[in-house]
């Protein structure tokens, strides 16, 4: 397990950060060209899903695309691309949304992400009650399923439930 999401998982955001930052210089020093790639992802994901910093994201993810195309690691370079694309988005549609240098932000992507999850398990609940005979629950269910998807704002989510 990458030591971003350990770090993340006990909320321990600001350390993921210092350490990784820590763990990217030292590396380039080194000369470490597949780790400063890989090290760069982690960096950009930190950003990304725990500091909704879409530019600083985009930013790691575009720095990784170099060292991991160097090293022909394609597994890494694909997926600088891959995020990168979805980062330069967001940065594009939400401009604005970095944190503030040394202030930890509270952690809205991962909190949408967190209550996506919630709704799609709401929303197969429904089904379950529903083949049950259930009809009253799974109603009430798929309407609070519908509720989280609209104050996240997703339309896909909306038309599903």
């Amino acid at each position: 397990m990458p030591l971003h999401r350990c770090l993340l998982g006990h909320a321990h955001h600001a350390d993921a950060l210092t350490l990784h930052g820590l763990a990217f210089r030292a590396i380039r020093r080194h000369g470490d060209t597949p780790a400063e790639a890989r090290t760069l992802l982690d960096l950009g994901e930190v950003y990304y899903w725990w500091y909704s910093d879409f530019t600083q994201a985009a930013d790691n993810y575009r720095q990784a695309l170099s060292p991991a195309s160097d090293t022909g690691d394609r597994s890494a370079e694909s997926r600088a691309r891959h995020h990168l694309g979805i980062a330069d988005e967001d940065a594009r549609i939400r401009p604005g949304r970095g944190a503030p240098p040394g202030i930890p932000r509270p952690v809205p992507r991962a909190r949408r992400v967190l209550r996506a999850g919630e709704a799609s398990s709401l929303t197969d609940l429904g089904v379950v009650h529903q083949r049950q005979g259930r009809h009253e629950e799974a109603h009430r269910l798929r309407c609070r399923s519908l509720r989280l998807n609209r104050e996240n704002g997703s339309r896909i989510g909306e038309t599903l439930r």
